[in-house]
């Protein structure tokens, strides 16, 4: 079908232009060349490999061109399409905020190290190229050994660790590094690839709330208050020591949880105070305090002083209410007493004068009504005198 035709019978006209210029290069080279050219067959476009020389006569002048012409078709959209695979991987890895790497584990080779090592870790990529242990000699000398023993025990199963670095400014940073293995076709390890990532402010912060956190068990150990913790997110309530000392309740018979407080406020109390509490969380308001009585576990109840203050996000939504009880029931009884005895002495038609034992000249701390309408002066007019 094709012999004795040229390009132009057998090809779509634009495609048996560039064969035609093709071959007169090769004519004009005098040598053997490759070439890749695309054209529209009956199976759509497909592309080829010529390997063409020039055509010579029997006195060695050119006269034509003779090849052969290899489809590649799948070959160059395979290429294709890894080439795009390896930019756009590149294009992730470089624009990153975390560090992805790739090594042999063999040998500790590193074959890739993203950009972001340079501002994680201070160094220039190259010189981890040059020298992989740089990423070990970075680590700081108290997390090392662990390190080098889940590299030495998980690296071909993959790990989740996390480490300081000394940088070269010797600043201290803190890395989460995740590794995980590649295997091969034969299900055999032959990379390891990891990404790892700055996360020295949540370590800082999650220490200094350790710390904190630490310091207020050691508050609620050393006073006679009943301390509390109530997270606002899921409800839950946590007592200190204090509260078995004054209400004689031990953390296995109370519920952590909110309805543990509520359900112990006494009825006449329950709910003016839950209602105040509710307003102080959804005003904004970053303190609350009232006083009402609580249930012990005989039965009785305690007068207390509450305060609690509340805890708000970034956004200034209330997350977490602490705060701690304190106990007035003597303080109230106490007062209770002193003004039945008020009442008592008031009632009395006789006059009644108190004087201050511990001042040399008796001054007068109490005047009843009985000695009002005797003797005719007022309360306020003999206060303070003798």
């Amino acid at each position: 079908e094709v012999i004795g035709k040229d390009d132009t019978e057998v090809f779509p006209v634009p495609d048996a232009q560039r064969i035609m210029e093709n071959d007169r290069k090769v004519m004009e080279s005098n040598e053997l060349q490759t070439i890749e050219e695309i054209l529209v067959t009956s199976e759509g476009s497909r592309t080829f490999s010529a390997h063409k020389v020039p055509y010579r006569d029997q006195y060695g002048n050119v006269i034509g061109t003779i090849g052969i012409s290899r489809d590649v078709t799948e070959q160059r959209e395979a290429e294709l399409a890894r080439r795009e695979t390896q930019e756009r991987f590149r294009q992730l890895a470089e624009n990153i905020e975390e560090v992805f790497w790739l090594s042999v584990p063999s040998t500790s080779e590193i074959l890739y190290i993203s950009p972001s090592f340079e501002r994680i870790w201070g160094y220039p990529c190259h010189e981890l190229y040059e020298n992989p242990n740089l990423w070990l000699e970075t680590i700081h000398p108290d997390d090392l050994p662990r390190i080098q023993q889940v590299i030495q025990n998980e690296a071909l199963t993959g790990y989740n660790v996390e480490y300081r670095i000394i940088r070269p400014d010797e600043s201290i940073h803190w890395i989460s590094d995740k590794a995980f293995p590649i295997r091969d076709q034969q299900g055999n390890v032959f990379r390891v690839a990891g990404v790892a990532q700055d996360i020295t402010e949540r370590k800082e912060a999650n220490i200094a709330l350790e710390a904190n956190e630490a310091r207020f068990r050691l508050l609620t150990k050393a006073t006679n208050d009943a301390i509390w913790d109530w997270d606002l997110k899921t409800q839950s309530l946590w007592w200190g020591d204090g509260f078995e000392t004054l209400f004689g309740f031990s953390r296995d018979d109370v519920e952590p949880t909110i309805e543990s407080w509520y359900n112990r406020i006494h009825s006449d109390d329950r709910a003016w105070v839950i209602d105040q509490v509710h307003q102080a969380i959804e005003s904004g308001v970053e303190s609350w305090e009232g006083e009402y009585r609580f249930l012990r576990k005989d039965g009785s109840y305690a007068y207390v002083l509450d305060r609690g203050h509340v805890l708000h996000d970034e956004n200034g939504v209330a997350i977490r209410m602490i705060g701690g009880m304190m106990d007035l029931t003597e303080r109230k009884l106490a007062q209770e007493t002193l003004h039945l005895r008020d009442r008592a002495i008031q009632a009395v038609s006789q006059g009644i004068l108190i004087t201050d034992a511990s001042d040399p000249d008796n001054t007068i701390v109490f005047a009843s009504k009985g000695f009002e309408l005797i003797t005719g002066y007022t309360a306020q007019e003999v206060l303070g005198t003798n």
